[in-house]
């Protein structure tokens, strides 16, 4: 009985939030919380290619979605994304579809690829492009909390919840069908890239158990940010001293989202009690600056200074790994995992472990290593990826 007015206070700030955004008509309360599954779109409208458009996209039928999704802890709430269509006709059934998961771009509402474009435009359009001349279709979810302002109206993204954005993934297609079902099908794949990566193996380890309504076929994951969960030791347990066990890339920027992370998606915890004023002005700076904004500012800020005092509530420490976590079981199709040699965000070594506890949880995973940096495994992957998708979708007719 007390889950009644949670989700009506859900619904209620979910319409005035899509409204102002899309400015569209939608349902009333009651008519919306009878259609509250999700995967269900709520609004849909012709995406600018002022945006974002990508080569071998048919411009004139891109579309920005606003559709149910689930958020963190299992609450239901809203996120937006990005549907866009090869320029061939659809085969029979609809175009099989690829679900991408973006990497980093910050936490901010206004930093949603289809609000603000890819962060990292030319990087990720080339990428794509090549799937779209494939004949896949693309469906983009910016993630919950970003282009939506959430569930509470906040702008909050949990950066660093990989679950939440698998979840998220997985909802997008479904909203994506639902929309076009004659041109989308239901057979889909994930394709991620570095926090990207995390989500698209959070969602194959769901995927199936969650939306059996869809047909999931496999994964690909490039610059995966494996085992970052095991860095709360370093981040929270020696906080004001902290310091990592191995030098990652822009790691002062990653561990300010991740705080604001937790204090979005554990208010209770009060981070902020913890962060010396530097940190905390960083923290909400970080909802109004995308990612190569504060990666530009943080450059020469050491981890250590973001903090006060040591966090000594111990929920704080489980906090940080639980939203850091990465399946290593669960999974029903095989996953394509890439990594390069010379990347300084995804450790090449870490990934490897990672992958050695999936295989030994029963995962079918192949994985391949580049002579590559953090951006350019993506498109160096595609000479193995490519037949590897072919070969999972032709597994599923």
């Amino acid at each position: 009985m007390r889950e009644i007015p949670w989700r009506r206070r859900v619904v209620a700030v979910a319409i005035a939030v899509a409204t102002a955004v899309t400015g569209l008509s939608l349902a009333l309360p009651g008519q919306a919380a009878a259609a509250m599954a999700n995967g269900t779109a709520i609004s849909s409208e012709p995406l600018p290619t002022s945006v974002w458009t990508i080569n071998g996209a048919d411009a004139g039928k891109q579309r920005r979605v606003v559709y149910w999704t689930r958020g963190p802890q299992g609450r239901p709430g809203l996120s937006s994304g990005a549907i866009f269509l090869p320029t061939t006709p659809p085969p029979p059934g609809g175009y099989p579809v690829l679900s991408w998961a973006h990497g980093t771009v910050g936490i901010g509402n206004q930093c949603a690829p289809s609000i603000h474009g890819p962060v990292y435009r030319d990087r990720d359009n080339n990428y794509l492009s090549h799937w779209l001349r494939l004949g896949y279709a693309v469906v983009a979810s910016d993630y919950y909390g970003l282009g939506t302002y959430g569930i509470d109206g906040t702008g909050h993204h949990p950066y660093a919840d990989a679950q939440t954005p698998g979840y998220n993934v997985i909802d997008m297609v479904r909203a994506a069908h639902q929309l076009m079902p004659s041109v989308i099908s239901t057979r889909w794949a994930a394709i991620g890239q570095s926090q990207g990566g995390q989500a698209s193996v959070a969602a194959a380890s769901v995927a199936e158990q969650y939306a059996p309504d869809l047909r999931f076929v496999g994964s690909v994951s490039t610059g995966l940010t494996g085992y970052f969960d095991r860095l709360a030791p370093y981040v929270i347990g020696l906080a004001p001293h902290a310091s990592l066990p191995v030098p990652i890339e822009d790691a002062t920027a990653y561990v300010v989202f991740t705080l604001a992370g937790i204090q979005a998606a554990y208010p209770e915890l009060n981070i902020a009690s913890y962060l010396s004023p530097l940190g905390n002005r960083l923290m909400n700076e970080a909802n109004d600056k995308c990612d190569d904004q504060m990666n530009a500012e943080l450059a020469n800020v050491q981890i250590s200074k973001l903090f006060a005092k040591t966090p000594d509530d111990p929920r704080i420490s489980a906090a940080f790994a639980e939203m850091q976590h990465i399946p290593t079981s669960g999974f029903t199709k095989p996953l394509f995992i890439a990594e390069g040699y010379f990347d300084d965000t995804a450790i090449y070594p870490v990934t490897a472990s990672l992958v050695k506890d999936m295989r030994a949880s029963g995962a079918t995973v192949n994985f391949h290593g580049y002579p590559t940096t953090h951006d350019s495994t993506m498109q160096a992957s595609l000479v193995d990826s490519t037949p590897f998708l072919a070969g999972r979708f032709a597994a599923v007719p």
